[in-house]
């Protein structure tokens, strides 16, 4: 997910926001109910790279950080000001 206009600490309250309200959001399948859980890495545009790959690599490997780190949990970088923000999402 690309967010314009959106440094990486707002980034990170996005996704943030977007981990928990998945974690509350209740799955009916097969007569139980299933919870949702996701896993979340931010690279933003300047202080983390300026080139799509770049971003997206650094996007990814937060994103296995978050899930080494017990998973269900978000991992940004340095904060800046204004700017793009890319967002990775893993189930788990």
């Amino acid at each position: 997910m690309l967010l314009n206009n959106t440094d990486s600490k707002q980034a990170v309250a996005i996704a943030e926001e977007l981990r928990a309200n998945l974690e509350q959001l209740p799955i009916h399948y097969g007569g139980q109910v299933l919870r949702l859980t996701v896993s979340i890495g931010v690279a933003g545009y300047g202080t983390d790279g300026r080139d799509l790959d770049t971003l997206t690599r650094i996007a990814d490997e937060r994103l296995y950080q978050a899930k080494g780190s017990g998973r269900n949990s978000v991992c940004g970088g340095p904060e800046e000001e204004g700017g793009v923000a890319l967002v990775m999402a893993a189930g788990g």
